[in-house]
């Protein structure tokens, strides 16, 4: 039981420069308790507010993962790449989130109304 615990605090000391390499790298300690632990109420808090096509708040941070971890198709770097640490990762995240939750619901009203 301090498995998790130990993880936590490990994941919880580190700089956000730290946790994006991490990420980047598939770390997954790193970013299973980073996303799924530390930031659970900021994508909770997104996933209630805005209809997703994701069945759970675990599928809807898998989605995220994907967004800010692939290549865009422009600029062959991931969203995480290009993370210039202006903020703090989590402002950052929240941000991403919120953009890619109105651009699901922009093109799903796009697609109704056609």
């Amino acid at each position: 039981m301090s498995q998790p615990n130990q993880h936590t605090e490990y994941v919880d000391s580190l700089s956000d420069q730290e946790i994006v390499d991490g990420i980047l790298s598939r770390d997954e300690i790193i970013t299973k308790h980073y996303l799924y632990v530390k930031c659970y109420p900021l994508f909770k808090s997104r996933f209630d507010r805005y209809y997703t096509d994701c069945e759970n708040w675990v599928e809807f941070i898998n989605q995220i993962y994907l967004h800010i971890i692939l290549p865009g198709p422009k600029s062959k770097k991931s969203p995480l790449h290009t993370f210039a640490f202006g903020c703090k990762l989590t402002n950052w995240l929240s941000i991403v989130t919120e953009n890619y939750c109105r651009q699901l619901f922009k093109k799903r009203v796009q697609l109704t109304s056609d």
